[in-house]
């Protein structure tokens, strides 16, 4: 079973933070680095929330994937991480919409076979959605 977290981009400093997600209202908020109490949540930019996927990355660091992030295969070709709520699952797609493919059918092996690595992120590499 993977573990259920979120992150997001501070509004007073830009940082990220990853956690538990809590929503009060209209603002959404991250519980984490040891702070469990709802009081001491910090709020995060909505737009900015991604999900953790589950999986890690082929990089040497083996980063978490999260939803929002931007993969680079071995070939070069970048694929955006997202969130279908049809689907039940994450996909990954090229930034023309093509090669759409479920996420959760990779698996770990299938990582590892075609060097997928975090490059990036939709809020802070917008320049990586340009189409080739």
């Amino acid at each position: 079973m993977r573990e259920i977290k979120f992150r997001g981009k501070r509004p007073h400093n830009n940082k990220w933070i990853t956690g538990c997600l809590v929503e009060k209202g209209i603002h959404a908020h991250i519980l984490g680095n040891g702070h469990w109490e709802v009081e001491c949540a910090t709020e995060v930019l909505r737009d900015t929330l991604g999900q953790f996927t589950g999986l890690i990355d082929n990089s040497e660091e083996k980063e978490e994937i999260y939803g929002g992030d931007i993969l680079r295969a071995m070939n070069g070709d970048n694929f955006i991480v997202e969130y279908l709520t049809d689907w039940g699952a994450y996909k990954i797609y090229r930034p023309d919409g093509s090669n759409t493919r479920c996420l959760n059918d990779l698996r770990v092996d299938i990582i590892e076979l075609f060097e997928l690595r975090i490059v990036g992120n939709i809020i802070d590499n917008p320049e990586l959605l340009e189409v080739k």
